[in-house]
């Protein structure tokens, strides 16, 4: 009798064991299928930590012998306040095309130049945002760099008065050294700015 009874007992135990280890793992299954909810930031947010690159294809030259240009900018922006909710960091990707790569193309855009620009948020339950601007504005003080203003952005922080500015490493001297040299500007490291969405 003993013995059955010891037996029954711990067959018990085991099935609460069990059972307790399913429900837990159920739990953990339930609550993992449950996605974050996304929304659409609103407001004006502004981002004054600029860093990255954009990489031109074919590199940059004071001949500019080839009529295309590609143009990828990647960029994170941080130190961001405003909006709701204000985002915590951001990445910029853009694929830029123009009609040659000369130097002095990039300092004087054609008129009808437009440039889309897609950001994704973190946190990721903020949706991304598409911003559109015209022709930019070279910037030759302190260093090297681009403005872009009156863009109209959409999905989070949509608006009609985007605006970015963005620093290079590059000094008026050190670009003109680059584009003289036989393998031309291939990269452009972006090293400080500030980007408002809205």
């Amino acid at each position: 009798m003993k013995i059955t009874r010891k037996i029954v007992i711990g067959a018990a135990s085991m099935a609460m064991a069990f059972g307790m280890v399913a429900v837990v793992g159920s739990g953990s299954a339930f609550a993992r299928a449950i996605p974050h909810k996304s929304s659409t930031g609103s407001g004006t947010v502004t981002c004054t930590g600029v860093k990255g690159t954009i990489t031109f294809k074919p590199a940059l030259t004071s001949a500019g012998a080839s009529s295309t240009e590609t143009s990828k900018v990647a960029v994170t922006v941080s130190s961001c306040s405003g909006g709701t909710p204000t985002p915590k960091s951001g990445k910029v990707t853009s694929t830029i095309t123009t009609g040659s790569n000369s130097c002095t193309a990039l300092a004087s855009p054609s008129p009808t130049q437009t440039e889309t620009f897609a950001v994704k948020w973190a946190p990721k339950t903020i949706k991304p945002t598409s911003a559109t601007f015209g022709r930019w504005t070279a910037i030759t003080n302190p260093t090297v760099g681009f403005s872009l203003t009156n863009g109209v952005s959409t999905g989070s922080y949509s608006g009609s008065t985007s605006s970015a500015t963005v620093l290079s490493s590059l000094s008026t001297a050190t670009l003109g050294s680059d584009c003289a040299s036989k393998k031309g500007l291939a990269k452009m490291a972006i090293t400080s700015g500030s980007v408002t969405f809205g």
